[in-house]
């Protein structure tokens, strides 16, 4: 069993866009570490993040953030150890085209 730590996604959504930005290989099961969020603006924000388990249809019950305010020039870490599988699916969406993500983690294969 393999156990690499790394960047397993990076993504700047476009303003008001649902964007997939990690979907879980074949024979994989992930463990999310974190997942950072910088506004690259002065102007303060908000997002959403939140995991579709075996690609289901969107759900309220599947968000993990959900219109978190970030401010202007600021950097936010949200860390739950969040566990996943095959087919699970990792989503961000930003009310501006100003914030950057990053998910990093642990991929077991």
């Amino acid at each position: 069993m393999a156990v690499v730590r790394k960047v397993l996604a990076q993504s700047n959504p476009a303003a008001d866009t649902d964007t997939e930005i990690y979907d879980v290989p074949d024979a994989t099961e992930v463990v999310i570490s974190s997942l950072i969020v910088a506004n690259r603006s002065a102007t303060p924000t908000k997002f959403r993040a939140w995991i579709r388990i075996d690609n289901a249809a969107l759900d309220d019950k599947q968000y993990f953030a959900y219109d978190v305010p970030i401010e202007g020039n600021e950097s936010l870490a949200i860390g739950h150890g969040i566990t996943a599988s095959h087919d699970d699916r990792f989503y961000v969406r930003a009310d501006d085209a100003t914030l950057s993500f990053t998910l990093y983690g642990q991929e077991i294969s």
